[in-house]
Order: structure tokens, then C-alpha cells, then sequence
């Protein structure tokens, strides 16, 4: 028998055992990367599925659905936070806004002068009487000042007369009679605070139901 290239016949090997040796596998060059870079690309998939609104059985998009208990439960308890800081802030606007009202009153000098908290003058003068400010510096001058107040209510009820009887000068000051409503005049008279002379450009200032003040700018 002549041995040639004509007896040889190609064979396809069926598994490891068949043809004439193993089975030879072409190994394509930087496969691994493909296979990381597949699966890379299944892990950024599943994390965008994740946060993308899901439809319900009509088609339409339910919205975004917290999936961690964890951001479940952490979610209302920042909303609450942030609700709180929003009504803290308004609430400190709105104090700042009054007490930018009262200094306003106060920085205005000679022109104002501050009593002090309503409600405690009200007491003060309901037990010892009308309160007299001999020496009140304005820009008219020195006055003399006696205020008064009536009813139950503090932020009512106040009036402001000066320290001398009506149809009298200025020169005729008056002494109050301690835990009464009635003064001395300049010629030892007993009066009463209604009998003092009412001035014109005098008032009682009550600002905010709070703080009790004498505008002396007329």
C-alpha cells in the first residue's frame, strides 16, 4: 500500500476522544475583557432600573418608589425636619419684623420717651395713681408730664395731661398726693388729674399691645 496524501480524510472531532488529537479551540485575544465589560454592563442596567418609575397595569407611570426600608423609614423623618426649619425661620422673620417696629420708636431719641411694659404701668398707676414726669426733655423743651390711665383694659384708657391746672402757666407745677388721683398746685389747691391742662401735641403711644411710650414730638 503507497502512503500518500490521498489517503489522509479530514475529520471533524465529535468530542476529546475522536480524530487524531485534541480537539484545538481558537482563543480570541482580550476575551476576558468582553466578558467584564458584559458584565459591568448588567450591573449599571440593574441600577438604573432601580430608579426608574415603574407603570402600573394602565400604562401610566406611578412615580418614583423608595425599595430600602432603610430610605422608607428616613423619609418622612426629613420631610418633618425640613417643615420645622421652614416654620422656625417664618416665625423668626416675623419677630424680627416686630422688634425692628420697636427700636424704630426708641432710636427716635428725645422725641420719644419709653414708659415701659403696659400692662405693669396699668398696675402701677391702678394702686398708687397717675405717674408725673417733672423734667421730660423735648425738642419744645423741658415739660412736665403726668400720665394716666382708666379701665381694665392696659392698652386702652391712657391719657397724658401736663403737670399744671388747666388755665394756669407752666410755672404753676404741680406735686402729686401719693395713692390718690389728685395733685397740689402752686397755691397749695387739692385738684383732681382731670383738672390739669390737656396739651395738644402730647399723646400715649402703645406699640405692639406691648411696650407704652409718650410722643413728645408735637
Amino acid at each position: 500500500m503507497q502512503t500518500g496524501i490521498d489517503d489522509l480524510e479530514p475529520m471533524v472531532a465529535q468530542c476529546a476522544g475522536d480524530g487524531l488529537g485534541p480537539t484545538v479551540m481558537t482563543i480570541e485575544a482580550r476575551f476576558g475583557n468582553d466578558d467584564s465589560v458584559r458584565a459591568l454592563h448588567k450591573c449599571l442596567t440593574l441600577r438604573r432600573e432601580a430608579f426608574q418609575p415603574r407603570n402600573d397595569h394602565n400604562g401610566e407611570v406611578a412615580g418614583f418608589r423608595l425599595r430600602s426600608p432603610l430610605a422608607r423609614a428616613v423619609a418622612p423623618v426629613l420631610a418633618g425636619i425640613a417643615f420645622i426649619a421652614v416654620l422656625f425661620l417664618a416665625t423668626w422673620g416675623v419677630a424680627a419684623f416686630i422688634s425692628d417696629r420697636g427700636e424704630n420708636i426708641t432710636n427716635l431719641g428725645s422725641s420719644i420717651f419709653e414708659v415701659g411694659q403696659v400692662e405693669r404701668i396699668a398696675k402701677i398707676v391702678a394702686d398708687d395713681g397717675p405717674l408725673l414726669f417733672p423734667d421730660l426733655k423735648s425738642p419744645a423743651g423741658v415739660r412736665s408730664v403726668v400720665l394716666d390711665h382708666t379701665g381694665d383694659d392696659a392698652t386702652k384708657g391712657w391719657q397724658v395731661y401736663y403737670g399744671f391746672p388747666a388755665g394756669r402757666d407752666p410755672s404753676c407745677l404741680v406735686e402729686h398726693v401719693k395713692g390718690t388721683r389728685t395733685f397740689t398746685d402752686c397755691d397749695d389747691n387739692i385738684i383732681d388729674v382731670e383738672k390739669l391742662a390737656l396739651p395738644p401735641d402730647v399723646r400715649p403711644v402703645v406699640e405692639n399691645r406691648i411696650r407704652l411710650y409718650i410722643d413728645l414730638r408735637g
